[in-house]
C-alpha cells in the first residue's frame, strides 16, 4: 500500500479501478450507507472502488474495507463545506452553491487520481452542476485526455467539441438517475450519459407493531397518516397539500418531518392555514430512527411543483419501508409510479385531485391494499442491488 498527499490512500492491485464521484454522497451522516451499498456491491465482482469526498468515512461513523480507498479534501475545504452542513436553513441557492464548491473539489480530486491510477474509470453520479462545469474544464486545460462538460446552448462550437472529444475517450462517464437528464445531456455526451435508478436498499426482515410506534412517537392511534420525509425546501407544495387535507372528506394526520433549509416552512404554514390535525419536526432524523417514521405511517405524500423531473431519494425509501406513495403527476416521480404501480398521482397545485387521492387511500379495500404491497414488493427487486450492479458492470466493462 503506498501514501500520498492530502491523505490519497491507493492500493497496488491489478483489479479494475472505478473512481466514484457523487456530490449527494458527502452529507455527514446521511448518504454514505448507500454508497457503501453501491461500493459493497462492486467490490464483490473485484472492482477497486475509489470515492473522492469532503468528509471521510472514518468521520462519519464507517470505515472502508480493503477493497476501497478513500479521498479526504485538505482541511479548509472541509471547514468551508461544514458551514453548509452545520446551516442547513441557509436556503436552496446558498446550499446549491456550496454543493457545486464541493463537486468540485472531489472531481477534481477523481481526475488527478485517475491520472496517478494510470487506468481508473470516473462515475460522477447525477451530475446537473452546470455553473461549475465549464470552471472545471478550464481549470483542467493540462489534461489532454480527460476534462468535463454539460449541455449549454451558449457555448461556442469549439468547446462543444471538445467535450465531445473528452466523453469519447471512454475514461468518463455519468450515471443520471432520471431518464429527463439523461435526454439533456446526450447531445453532448452521447453514450457516455446513461440512466441508471438509484437502487432500493434492502431492509432487514423485522416485525413492526405499527400501534406502538404510533404510541412511541406519540401519535394518533386511529388517523390516516400521511408523511412529508426530506428536507423542507423550495418547490415543495405543501399548501397544496394542506388546502387538500381540509378539503378532504377522511382528514388525514399530515406528518412533516426533516431540516429546515428554506422559507417553506410546513409549521408555519398550518398554522397561517388552521390545520391542527397535523405535525411538523423541523429535525434531522438519524437513520436509525427512520424506520420508525415510515413504520407509523400509511403513505409518504410528494408533493412538488409543475415540471419537476428530478429523481427522490424518499420515493425510495417509501419502497424500501413497504408504503404507497402519493406524488405529484410529473417527471420522474410519474414515470416511477405509473410503471410499478407503487401508489396515487394528482395533477401538480390541484387541490381536489389531490383530496381524492387521501379519500382513495383511507377507503382502499383489502384487494386494493395487498395490490399495493405486491407492486411495491415487485419494485424492491426491480430496483435491488443485486440488479442495479450488473447494470454498473455492463457499462465498466463495456467502456475499458
Amino acid at each position: 500500500m503506498r501514501q500520498y498527499s492530502n491523505d490519497v490512500v491507493f492500493m497496488d492491485s491489478c483489479a479494475p479501478k472505478l473512481q466514484l464521484v457523487s456530490p449527494y454522497t458527502h452529507l455527514v451522516g446521511h448518504y454514505w450507507p448507500y454508497t457503501v451499498d453501491f461500493i459493497s456491491a462492486m467490490t464483490a465482482k473485484s472492482i477497486l472502488v475509489s470515492v473522492c469526498a469532503t468528509q471521510a468515512p472514518r468521520e462519519t461513523g464507517l470505515f472502508a474495507e480493503e477493497q476501497m480507498t478513500w479521498e479526504s479534501c485538505c482541511h479548509w475545504t472541509k471547514w468551508l463545506l461544514s458551514i453548509n452542513h452545520r446551516n442547513r436553513n441557509w436556503g436552496d441557492r446558498k446550499d446549491a452553491i456550496l454543493r457545486n464548491i464541493e463537486f468540485y473539489i472531489c472531481l477534481k480530486a477523481a481526475i488527478h487520481n485517475a491520472g496517478i491510477g494510470g487506468n481508473a474509470h470516473i462515475h460522477c453520479i447525477e451530475s446537473r452542476h452546470r455553473i461549475l462545469l465549464n470552471a472545471v474544464v478550464h481549470s483542467l486545460q493540462t489534461f489532454s485526455t480527460l476534462c468535463v462538460g454539460a449541455p449549454d446552448v451558449r457555448m461556442d462550437k469549439a468547446r462543444v467539441l471538445n467535450y465531445k472529444k473528452a466523453f469519447a475517450t471512454g475514461r468518463l462517464d455519468f450515471i443520471v438517475e432520471t431518464e429527463a437528464v439523461r435526454k439533456a445531456w446526450e447531445p453532448m455526451a452521447g453514450g457516455h450519459v446513461i440512466h441508471i435508478p438509484a437502487a432500493v436498499p434492502l431492509r432487514e426482515s423485522v416485525v413492526t407493531d405499527r400501534v406502538a410506534t404510533r404510541k412511541k412517537l406519540g401519535l394518533p392511534l386511529d388517523a390516516c397518516i400521511c408523511l412529508f420525509f426530506g428536507t423542507h425546501r423550495e418547490g415543495k407544495d405543501y399548501r397544496t397539500a394542506i388546502s387538500a387535507a381540509k378539503k378532504s372528506k377522511s382528514q388525514p394526520f399530515l406528518l412533516f418531518v426533516g431540516p429546515l433549509i428554506s422559507q417553506n416552512d410546513p409549521a408555519c404554514l398550518l398554522k397561517e392555514m388552521d390545520y391542527n390535525h397535523a405535525a411538523s419536526w423541523n429535525q434531522y432524523y438519524p437513520d436509525d430512527q427512520v424506520g420508525d417514521l415510515f413504520d407509523a405511517c400509511d403513505a409518504v405524500i410528494l408533493p412538488y411543483n409543475k415540471g419537476y423531473d428530478k429523481g427522490s431519494a424518499v420515493l425510495l425509501q417509501a419502497c424500501q419501508y413497504g408504503k404507497p406513495v402519493i406524488a405529484t403527476d410529473t417527471g420522474h416521480l410519474a414515470e416511477f409510479v405509473n410503471k410499478h404501480g407503487t401508489g396515487f398521482l394528482f395533477p401538480p397545485g390541484n387541490i381536489q385531485g389531490l383530496a381524492d387521492c387521501f379519500d382513495a387511500l383511507s377507503v382502499a379495500d383489502e384487494s386494493r391494499l395487498i395490490d399495493l404491497k405486491t407492486s411495491i414488493a415487485n419494485t424492491q427487486k426491480y430496483y435491488s442491488w443485486r440488479a442495479l450492479t450488473k447494470s454498473y458492470l455492463d457499462i465498466f466493462k463495456l467502456n475499458r
